[in-house]
């Protein structure tokens, strides 16, 4: 097939015309200025605003007979999100910082485990960020931050770099300096923040000395890349140090729909209202319940309702003692046997109503069960139904369940009916209806097929000695993982075949 094609290229105005310009040393072309208006690269749109030049050419290829359609298509287009009018990008001079050798040093660091990750899973994130590495463009055209130490002289041009305002050019003497305009990009200050705090760059300030480097930083997945990696490339560089030793990553609190909170979208909270209206015992219980390590957290307004009648038992039971009691030694005592073990059972029932759910929606997952494919919830219980009751909406929604039936005994539970097992709870799941048998065993075959080559796949490279002798140790142990992994999968699988 042949043919004759042409590709727009405009390397002044796009990041990817930009590069493929690079690549195939195409000349930069600047259309208009930095205020949009166009330039006097063709005369009749020279003075306009670009939106404005757009339109006429529109109307001039019609006039051509040029233009072939005119069709909608959906498009991600920046916008400022104080004005949100369209970003125009633009070619300019920017300052950069080489970041190959510092990247290495700080990836390095993690794969000798001289830093750690915990969850380990995001590992992967900053390696997959350092060992990619593109020069960064550290100055921004902001009105605050710290400002780029660059000093140009009037008079001979010379680029003058200080750390304190120089009084004259140090090339030909002159005193007509003027200061670069731009500001450093908010992430390269923060991620001086370890040490520049501490009294560096006087090693023996005795804060420096006392609290640097640190033992465990604390932070959101979303910032790995733009900030825990920046401090450890900084902190390496400027000090020789680790800038901590452990990262503890947790999850982000996002909106009911799984979306991140921001201006932008509206969907952000007050916590303060929250707290007026329901407790700030209440807001940080039906957060924090039923969340994992460095998952995502889903505020759910329906769970406030529930942890806040949770705290107001545990209020109730406290003013009750109060009001009854006035030894102290007894309002310890029964503190201690009552009141802790009232809270010790209440948070034994949600871990266990949490286990039923994850249960449940990995089941689905497994199966390709569709969302909209409601099932009964049978619970077979003795010691748990009124709280299954007081959490039947949260079941139904999360558990994607009809109805919920409580029973004493499994009397009357068809055999194939899938269950699910917690302490003290047996949940049982009729799955007829929900799925065709015939096509989710062909599913599971595949299923095993599959993992039955990446077990061999592992097995075999793990045998190789080249490999073995050769590999850094953080890859042997990956593979090892990868490996487990799959063996427990094979065997779920399996053992659903049966």
């Amino acid at each position: 097939m042949c043919g004759v094609y042409c590709v727009k290229i405009t390397p002044a105005h796009d990041p990817n015309d930009y590069q493929a310009g690079l690549r195939n040393n195409l000349e930069v072309v600047e259309v208009f200025d930095d205020s949009s208006i166009m330039g006097d690269l063709v005369p009749e749109y020279k003075g306009m605003p670009a939106i404005k030049a757009r339109e006429l050419i529109v109307k001039k290829l019609k006039e051509l007979g040029n233009l072939v359609k005119i069709e909608d298509y959906t498009h991600s287009v920046g916008k400022c999100y104080r004005c949100h009018n369209t970003i125009e990008p633009r070619v300019s001079e920017q300052w950069f910082i080489k970041m190959k050798d510092l990247a290495k040093k700080a990836a390095d660091a993690v794969r000798n485990d001289e830093v750690k990750f915990v969850p380990k899973r995001y590992e992967k994130m900053y390696y997959n960020w350092l060992d990619n590495i593109q020069d960064w463009c550290i100055s921004r055209q902001l009105w605050w931050g710290h400002r780029i130490p660059v000093y140009y002289c009037d008079d001979c041009g010379h680029i003058n770099v200080a750390k304190e305002t120089p009084e004259k050019c140090e090339k030909c003497g002159s005193t007509h300096l003027h200061q670069d305009e731009d500001s450093l990009d908010t992430w390269f200050s923060s991620a001086l923040w370890p040490f520049s705090t501490l009294g560096w760059p006087t090693e023996d300030a005795e804060d420096y000395k006392r609290y640097y480097p640190t033992n465990t930083l604390v932070t959101g997945y979303d910032i790995i890349t733009f900030w825990i990696s920046r401090m450890m490339t900084q902190g390496i560089e400027l000090t020789g140090k680790n800038p901590f030793k452990d990262v503890l990553v947790h999850g982000i609190v996002r909106d009911s729909q799984g979306r991140k909170m921001s201006k932008s979208l509206g969907n952000g909270i007050d916590p303060i209202e929250i707290i007026d209206k329901y407790g700030a015992d209440a807001l940080r219980f039906s957060v924090l319940s039923g969340t994992t390590m460095g998952n995502d957290i889903k505020y759910m307004p329906e769970k406030l309702e529930q942890a806040s009648n949770f705290a107001n038992k545990i209020w109730n039971a406290a003013k009750f003692i109060t009001m009854n009691m006035v030894s102290e030694e007894k309002i310890f005592e029964f503190g201690v046997k009552t009141v802790c073990k009232i809270y010790e059972k209440e948070a034994k029932t949600v871990e266990k109503l949490k286990e039923i759910i994850v249960g449940i929606r990995n089941i689905r997952a497994q199966m390709n069960i569709h969302p909209s494919k409601k099932a009964v919830l049978i619970f077979v219980t003795n010691d748990y139904e009124n709280e299954i009751w007081e959490a039947k909406d949260f079941l139904l929604k999360l558990g994607f369940g009809e109805k919920i039936v409580i029973k004493k005994d499994k009397l009357g539970i068809k055999d194939d009916a899938i269950s699910i097992l917690a302490d003290g709870i047996e949940l049982y799941i009729p799955f007829e209806g929900l799925v065709n048998l015939e096509e989710e065993r062909k599913r599971l075959q595949e299923e095993k097929t599959k993992l039955l080559s990446e077990v061999s796949r592992c097995e075999k490279m793990l045998a190789n000695q080249g490999f073995i002798n050769k590999a850094p140790q953080a890859k042997i142990q990956e593979e090892k993982d990868k490996l487990a992994t799959y063996k427990e999968m094979l065997a779920k699988v399996e053992e659903r075949l049966k």
